[in-house]
């Protein structure tokens, strides 16, 4: 949940308050942070969510 929260907040924030990025990407380093913990499946979607993120830095 946590991830899916810290992806959508730094979404928005890349593209509408760029001021709050420096938030967001904070979040999305506790998400990265915390994979090793998570089950398989639960590593593998949150890696791929934070690849289709770098994507959209691009």
């Amino acid at each position: 949940m946590y991830s899916y929260t810290a992806a959508e907040y730094w979404q928005w924030a890349y593209k509408v308050s760029p001021e709050d990025l420096p938030a967001a990407e904070a979040m999305l380093a506790e998400v990265r942070e915390y994979l090793p913990s998570l089950e398989d499946h639960e590593r593998r979607n949150t890696e791929g969510m934070l690849a289709f993120l770098e994507r959209q830095r691009r």
